[in-house]
């Protein structure tokens, strides 16, 4: 009898005792725990759906999920293909991923959706792998196809364009609120401390009408937005400071947001401001350290006041995603209200509602097929349309590039603008772009104008490295 009872002891115990090696930490037993899918910063759970997205007919819209392995030994996806696809035929696997994924590794695969005709169109994927609890990984994908009528290109000629040799990259552009000055801040901040990055430019003739000058130690301008009273706002992501201007580029007041918004180190880089924009009287800055937009009061003077903690149910801050999107450019559509932030690395733009009590991610930018991004990085507004600067910053020249123009109904893909094609086929990285619309201009910079492939924005160099300018181009449109 003893040993009957040693015997359920033991077994109780080696039950209890023996791990599976597929399952890790917190993850263990879920459907997570070593197959995990996910699309930008969005997990898709095994069972769930995904919104693949809207297309124009005859579009393609191509969208990029990443398989994960969370688990401690090789995942091993073993269908033929190793991603299936049944249901609806306008959706097609155009990448497959590898068949072996090693331990805390990843594979890519794509999905294509393209539509001869309208209508809403599902279909379900199955991976199949040696997870013991989610051997047949599945989820459904949902597409909606449109037929866009009417005229609705965007005709545009090139009116004018400024090469600005400089050591230094154009980053960020905004327009003084008569339309007569556009600034411009700098990234690079070469060897002379003595570089000039912040500048006006007289529209009318290009020519220089005010600069400041840094002095000191580097300051990396990623930003500047204009309030109606004419005060310039720059923001200088490294050092988490705004720099509020006259509308000469005078009286500098220096503020660093992280403190305002309650952080207790100057200097931490705790926000990381890579973009700004100004709507009535709120500053929104967002921060790619955090993955959040935050809001501030500005008085009517145009001067910053404080760190608004009523937005958002009370807490000041909207958070949208995670540090891996690289959060730049803002914009404020003045047709709601709305806050729109792209997403650099995770090719999303995010749109937050008024109040910031919730958001959406209207636009994956489709890659072109090979995994490349477009990396929208500015976004501005034409009536019924969104515009998004591609900043395919790595200098790849099969990536996605230009400006891309979606409806705002549907964000239906609708054409590119300055794609770089012929006459412009260096333009690679559309950083900053502002619109006029009283003047039917759209404004454009290219802070790598003609540098070579693998340049990123992060470059840092000493002046004769490479031949650098700042291309701005002033586009002309008739929207119909």
């Amino acid at each position: 009898m003893r040993i009957r009872y040693l015997i359920v002891i033991l077994l109780y115990f080696i039950g209890c005792s023996f791990n599976n090696p597929y399952e890790t930490g917190s993850d263990a037993g879920s459907s997570g725990g070593t197959i995990n899918v996910s699309q930008g910063s969005t997990d898709i759970l095994s069972g769930s759906s995904f919104y693949f997205g809207t297309s124009n007919i005859n579009n393609t819209l191509d969208v990029i999920f990443l398989i994960e392995n969370n688990g401690a030994i090789d995942l091993n996806l073993s269908g033929s293909p190793l991603v299936q696809i049944s249901g609806a035929a306008e959706f097609s696997v155009l990448t497959q991923p590898s068949g072996t994924i090693s331990a805390g590794s990843s594979a890519n695969f794509t999905i294509r959706f393209t539509s001869p005709n309208t209508g809403t169109f599902s279909a379900n994927i199955l991976i199949s792998n040696n997870d013991p609890d989610n051997s047949s990984y599945t989820f459904t994908i949902d597409g909606f196809a449109i037929e866009i009528t009417g005229p609705t290109d965007f005709d545009y000629t090139v009116e004018h364009e400024e090469i600005v040799d400089a050591d230094r990259s154009m980053r960020a552009i905004a327009l003084s609120p008569d339309g007569l000055l556009l600034y411009s801040g700098f990234v690079l901040h070469m060897t002379d401390p003595n570089n000039k990055n912040l500048y006006a430019y007289n529209i009318s003739d290009w020519s220089t009408a005010y600069t400041y000058n840094y002095g000191g130690p580097p300051r990396y301008c990623k930003a500047v937005a204009v309030h109606s009273s004419g005060k310039v706002y720059y923001t200088f992501a490294d050092s988490d400071e705004v720099g509020v201007f006259d509308a000469d580029l005078t009286n500098p007041t220096f503020t660093y947001l992280d403190i305002l918004a309650g952080f207790g180190t100057i200097g931490a880089r705790n926000l990381d401001p890579q973009g700004i924009a100004i709507y009535g009287n709120y500053l929104y800055a967002s921060s790619d350290e955090l993955g959040r937009v935050y809001r501030y009061n500005i008085d009517s003077s145009g001067n910053l006041e404080s760190h608004d903690s009523t937005w958002n149910a009370g807490t000041g801050f909207v958070t949208i995603t995670d540090i891996g999107a690289e959060l730049v450019q803002l914009s404020v559509n003045p047709n709601d209200g709305s806050i729109w932030c792209a997403g650099e690395d995770y090719n999303q733009v995010y749109r937050i509602v008024q109040d910031g009590t919730s958001f959406s991610t209207p636009l994956v930018i489709p890659t072109n097929g090979a995994g490349l991004n477009a990396s929208p990085h500015d976004i501005d507004f034409i009536g019924d349309y969104v515009l998004v600067a591609f900043a395919a910053n790595d200098g790849r020249a099969s990536a996605p590039r230009g400006i891309g123009v979606y409806r705002m109904d549907t964000y239906a893909f609708v054409t590119t603008l300055i794609d770089g094609k012929v006459p412009y086929p260096e333009l690679r990285n559309a950083e900053g772009m502002v619109v006029d619309v009283s003047l039917n201009t759209i404004y454009v910079v290219d802070g790598f104008y003609g540098a070579p492939n693998g340049l990123t924005q992060e470059f840092a160099s000493t002046p004769g490295d490479f031949s650098e300018r700042d291309l701005i181009l002033e586009l002309e449109y008739n929207n119909y």
